[in-house]
């Protein structure tokens, strides 16, 4: 039987099992920097395991980790205790849509179904899919439900322009919570609802961070930015609430960066391509057009075959209004 555990104050959950070292070797990696290690005479680990010795993993990582024993041990029985169902899957009270200016496509409607549904999770949604309107649509619909003068929402997007993007979409679409800007030139506003922030300034060794721990929802933008290496990475470790959602267009290729998006924020609940919105007509086909160049005055090239590289250097020498002509 494998078992699993959830510890509600350390927020870390916990597998048991007679075969955690092989379940243990599939989720690792290796550890790059232990070649140059072993170089300067140190040790370091050659590889980097997601789950410690003690079975001890970040929660999110429970839905791949069911899978995996699923498909290795068919036979083993799996039991999940109370705290762990609790952890991912927490609960998400909602109400209806509130009074958003826009209609929702479908399969917007199937991404805050199921994002409300599970409570905690990661919506890849490609470029031009209307992530800002699904999360102020989610947001909506729990803001319904919850003490809205107390209830606090964080939003962490890549840069200043997002902000403003989100926060001008927030006001076009017509949300009933209150929100407001947090930037370095933009201090925050604690009586709002929602807090739009860019990752520079919650990784400014200025920034109080200690309210940002006890928020009630965190949405993070683009979350395939959260690398192991960052300091937002610690942050959303260090957030209380289960209820986490990232949103992005992809995910990083390495299992090392993909396990620890997933383990701090919770399995992958959607996705939708850009295929898939191309073929539903949702977006634009792309198209590529093949422009042939004649020029009036062909440009001297010169070849320095005394180069190893065989570099090119390019001498234009033309005045602009007799450049060139398109076909």
């Amino acid at each position: 039987m494998v078992v699993f555990d959830y510890d509600k104050r350390k927020r870390q959950a916990t597998v048991r099992t007679e075969d955690l070292g092989i379940i243990r070797e599939h989720f690792s990696f290796e550890n790059e920097g232990a070649r140059f290690a072993r170089r300067y005479g140190r040790y370091m680990p050659a590889r980097t395991y997601v789950i410690t010795p003690a079975g001890k993993y970040e929660v999110g990582l429970t839905a791949n980790i069911i899978q995996y024993i699923k498909k290795e041990f068919p036979e083993k029985k799996i039991h999940l205790e109370k705290n762990i169902i609790e952890a991912i899957k927490p609960r998400m009270l909602h109400g209806n849509n509130g009074k958003l200016s826009l209609q929702l496509r479908d399969y917007q409607k199937e991404i805050v179904d199921e994002c409300l549904d599970k409570g905690r999770g990661v919506v890849m949604l490609a470029t031009a899919g209307g992530k800002t309107l699904t999360m102020a649509s989610m947001l909506e619909r729990t803001y319904q439900k919850t003490q809205q003068e107390t209830w606090k929402v964080l939003i962490v997007v890549p840069d200043l322009g997002l902000v403003n993007q989100t926060f001008d979409d927030f006001s076009k679409y017509g949300v009933s919570f209150s929100f407001c800007k947090w930037t370095g030139s933009t201090p925050v506003d604690l009586t709002n609802n929602v807090i739009i922030a860019n990752l520079g300034i919650l990784q400014s060794e200025k920034t109080d961070l200690d309210w940002v721990k006890h928020v009630d929802v965190l949405v993070i933008d683009e979350c395939h930015k959260v690398r192991r290496s960052n300091k937002v990475n610690k942050l959303v470790k260090s957030i209380i609430t289960e209820n986490k959602f990232g949103f992005t267009g992809t995910l990083p290729d390495n299992n090392a960066d993909q396990w620890n998006i997933i383990g701090k924020i919770g399995p992958v609940i959607y996705q939708k391509t850009s295929y898939e919105l191309r073929l539903e007509n949702f977006v634009s086909s792309a198209v590529a057009h093949v422009i042939k160049l004649h020029y009036k005055t062909q440009p001297k090239y010169s070849i320095d075959i005394t180069d190893p590289g065989i570099r090119y250097r390019q001498e234009f020498e033309f005045l602009f209004e007799n450049a060139f002509e398109t076909q």
